[in-house]
């Protein structure tokens, strides 16, 4: 009796034998199923992160009462319902999957469940799966992430426009200068804050004497990009690549999707380049190979506008409290304002909600 099955035809003898059955309709297992979770969540209540995470012996006795519990009404639940919930559960995976896809910037970058799992089936690793319940990216705004979705085609979502949340703010701006300033308004604030930029200037080597080049140009407005992983011998004031986002002088560069990936901010900047714009006449993305600096991803064909839309997918998401972009193709900023219930949305309580993280340290 050591699989779902087994527990199933037990539960079922254990309801007949006692004439339970009459009392177990769905609605009522499920409610019971609720009150079981409620029951496990109680021994959780008040502790810390900590705690929670090494309880005594008998706190220990009582959750795995409770987990058994809340197992066999869902058991018992999905019997009635004729529900196969291993079959299901897989299913959920796969959707999960889709509905959260992995930020794949370049054709050989790997990550999917399926990948993991069949890695470790070769090598007879346990793996544990978790489904994420909540993300933390965009105060928490899945709904942002969604529309970021839909506007880009990855995935149809319902968020087609974007409403607003209270606590993340997302702003259009005219220009990379104005992009910068907010930024850095930011970071003087005590945010963490920086603006990135999808990969459409040469990425170049720091000069010889450690400094670096002023690759991203857009009309009088020239910055150099992070340094590459690896530099090294940068000149003063120049961090690396894995203290771009945290080091004050960090702020002088534009970060490039391959190191900004690793990181979480309070607010980004984004400079949505010329290699990825919105056509009115075909109603479609069109990916620019012309405009990328990215040779590898150039040479992904058909995987080409894909990746693409992942770089930016990756770069808008980075925020915490906030996203502000300047599109250089104006095409592609009427479309996306069109996917907003306001040209310029911004949520009037983000400045009320958003507080320097140093303040909680």
């Amino acid at each position: 009796m050591r699989d779902l099955n087994g527990l199933r035809d037990a539960l079922r003898r254990f309801a007949a034998e006692r004439d339970w059955e009459q009392f177990h309709s769905p609605k009522n297992l499920a409610m019971a199923l609720s009150v079981e979770a409620a029951e496990l969540m109680e021994h959780f209540q008040w502790t810390t992160e900590d705690q929670s995470r090494n309880l005594t012996d008998e706190a220990l006795r009582k959750v795995r009462d409770e987990l058994a519990d809340v197992l066999l009404y869902l058991i018992r639940l999905a019997d009635q319902l004729d529900v196969d919930l291993i079959e299901s559960a897989h299913a959920k995976i796969e959707i999960n999957e889709s509905k959260y896809p992995v930020e794949v910037v370049r054709p050989n970058e790997i990550g999917s469940t399926k990948h993991i799992l069949e890695s470790a089936a070769q090598v007879g690793a346990e793996v544990s799966e978790f489904e994420l319940e909540v993300q933390f990216r965009c105060a928490g705004s899945d709904g942002f992430i969604n529309w970021v979705d839909n506007t880009l085609a990855i995935r149809r979502t319902a968020n087609v426009i974007w409403e607003g949340h209270e606590g993340f703010e997302f702003r259009i701006v005219p220009s990379p200068e104005e992009l910068e300033r907010e930024i850095r308004e930011k970071a003087a604030q005590g945010f963490t804050a920086r603006v990135s930029a999808g990969f459409c200037w040469p990425w170049s080597e720091p000069r010889d004497d450690g400094t670096l080049v002023d690759d991203v140009v857009i009309g009088d407005y020239r910055r150099p990009w992070d340094a590459k992983p690896g530099s090294r011998n940068l000149a003063p004031g120049i961090p690396s690549a894995a203290l771009w986002a945290t080091d004050p002088n960090g702020i002088d560069q534009i970060g490039c999707v391959y190191n900004i990936q690793g990181f979480e901010l309070d607010f980004v900047g984004v400079i949505w380049g010329r290699d990825l714009r919105y056509s009115f006449d075909e109603q479609r993305w069109i990916g620019e190979k012309a405009e990328s600096a990215d040779s590898v991803v150039k040479r992904s064909r058909e995987r080409f506008v894909d990746l693409v839309k992942n770089t930016y997918r990756v770069l808008l998401s980075r925020g915490m409290k906030g996203c502000y972009v300047y599109f250089m193709d104006k095409d592609t900023e009427r479309f996306v304002r069109s996917r907003m219930e306001s040209g310029n949305w911004t949520v009037t309580e983000a400045s009320r909600v958003a507080e320097p993280r140093d303040r909680y340290e």
